[in-house]
């Protein structure tokens, strides 16, 4: 399974639908909630019906055969539903499927979030079923106390979403993806270009191919900053957090700049004012022209 799908998981009102949706339609990639799935591998069987009619057990069941449909699609978002993390098997799924994002909240915030939906919603609002009751923020701290060490163990990055907005949740967790995806697989994974063709690239050293891996080239848009750091920083094997800095910031740049090749990142290190800038430029001045690195780094266009 190629590690490609971006995985939302955390408590019930901590926004995973609605952020995994926006994600989705940014990146034009298919969005699954597992709960809807497993509504529908219920023949719709509403989640409270399930629980009330066949117990927790069999929802959990429902719940792990969903999210291994989700997790089988490749570039893919999903949401799944607060407990999901609480079978190790459904943890090992996620890990090895791609990158998992923990949308974490205060319990408080959960609690108020739960309150609005069913005053906008009236009485009759369909509630998570583990959140039902008069105690409902006790037992979203219970359920918090309880969870934390599952999603701690398999998230690869955490938003606190208490004082965020929708677009910046969004944003935060696919910059998360962007930045640990190139540490996940090979940098060409997940990009449609190049499918059929990353093999021969991978295993060819002809000059003709240079630079079709480039991630300014051929990244998405809201992806490049990301994947262009972290090709980079894989390159160098463990940087100084000084040159860390100094790439992300001539990567920043570049990105504004419209620039379209890792070569003028590496020009803009090199003009730096910073000696750890230089020391930067100077190390993937060499990377840039040996071997199959010569693949991230397109030629630089006359007049750009």
């Amino acid at each position: 399974m190629q590690k490609t799908a971006l995985i939302l998981i955390g408590l019930s009102y901590t926004g995973k639908t609605t952020v995994g949706k926006e994600i989705a339609r940014r990146l034009a990639w298919p969005f699954v909630d597992t709960d809807d799935l497993a509504v529908a591998l219920a023949e719709g069987k509403p989640l409270p019906e399930i629980f009330s009619e066949w117990g927790e057990a069999r929802f959990r069941g429902l719940e792990s055969q969903a999210l291994g449909m989700a997790c089988g699609r490749g570039r893919v978002v999903v949401a799944t539903g607060g407990g999901a993390v609480l079978d190790a098997g459904n943890r090992a799924l996620m890990a090895g499927a791609g990158v998992v994002v923990w949308l974490d909240a205060h319990a408080r915030t959960i609690y108020e979030r739960l309150l609005k939906d069913q005053r906008a919603e009236g009485p009759n609002a369909a509630v998570r079923p583990l959140l039902q009751g008069d105690d409902s923020l006790e037992r979203i701290m219970r359920l918090k106390e309880q969870r934390a060490a599952y999603y701690g163990s398999v998230a690869d990055w955490t938003v606190q979403t208490d004082a965020l907005q929708l677009d910046e949740v969004v944003e935060e967790a696919m910059r998360a993806y962007g930045r640990l995806k190139g540490r996940l697989g090979s940098p060409s994974q997940g990009v449609p270009e190049l499918e059929g063709l990353v093999e021969v690239l991978e295993l060819s050293g002809d000059p003709r191919h240079r630079g079709k891996l480039d991630p300014l080239a051929i990244g998405l848009p809201e992806l490049r900053e990301e994947l262009a750091s972290s090709y980079l920083l894989e390159l160098l094997r463990n940087p100084p957090p000084a040159w860390e800095n100094a790439i992300d910031r001539a990567v920043r740049d570049a990105v504004r700049a419209g620039e379209e090749s890792l070569l003028c990142v590496v020009a803009r290190l090199r003009a730096s004012d910073t000696e750890a800038g230089r020391d930067a430029a100077e190390a993937l001045d060499v990377l840039s022209d040996f071997g199959l690195a010569r693949l991230g780094f397109a030629e630089i266009e006359e007049g750009t």
